[in-house]
């Protein structure tokens, strides 16, 4: 707008509901302030519904495009897709960040951010289905003889400088590293990680289901 609003607006955000046309509108000082309204918009509207925004439609502004809100988008389909909790969404960007370095662009002329960047391939062999199940393998020195082989815990990314998987142990609501793993990509029956407490540095954090 060419005036700003007595409130301190420039510019207004508009979210229209595709099924009901049901509209909200928020009044905004910066374009830059989208992605905060729109993460603010996503959490009111999700929860009054109990259901989960599929597709978000835009006039393809500049603002609409940012780096940050892709990613973000892109992280939130990881988690809903395999029924992950909202308190993984570090591990979902983060998995998706890895991949992206990973994957070939037409900017890069098919090449990886990664290999443009270190100046060789990546390795790719040992990516895995975010969310999906893993089996922890339990070294023999830390378990007896009939005791189970392994851990069954959900996969949710990579870890930063080491050569390990990052797993999630539903059993005892906490992160384990492990190199040793056998996964089950297409497994339906895997454990959910919502409807549950998770323990995170000594609290329990209540996440709410749908």
């Amino acid at each position: 707008m060419q005036t700003r609003s007595i409130g301190g607006a420039w510019y207004f955000l508009i979210f229209v509901d595709d099924r009901s046309r049901y509209t909200w509108v928020y009044f905004i000082r910066n374009k830059s302030d989208v992605f905060e309204y729109f993460k603010e918009f996503k959490s009111m509207v999700e929860k009054q519904t109990g259901n989960y925004i599929k597709i978000l439609r835009s006039d393809r502004g500049g603002e609409f495009k940012s780096r940050e809100l892709n990613q973000y988008c892109k992280s939130n389909s990881m988690l809903q897709g395999k029924n992950i909790c909202n308190v993984f969404w570090a591990e979902a960007i983060n998995t998706a960040i890895y991949l992206k370095n990973r994957s070939p662009t037409k900017s890069l002329e098919l090449k990886t951010p990664f290999e443009t960047f270190y100046g060789y391939k990546p390795k790719v062999s040992h990516l895995r289905v975010f969310g999906c199940n893993a089996f922890a393998h339990i070294p023999k020195d830390e378990r007896r003889k009939l005791d189970v082989k392994s851990i069954k815990c959900i996969f949710i990314g990579y870890c930063d400088n080491q050569k390990e998987y990052k797993l999630f142990d539903p059993s005892t609501h906490r992160l384990l590293p492990s190199r040793d793993v056998v996964f089950h990509e297409n497994a339906n029956e895997g454990d959910k990680i919502n409807n549950t407490s998770v323990w995170h540095d000594g609290m329990i954090l209540m996440i709410m289901s749908n």
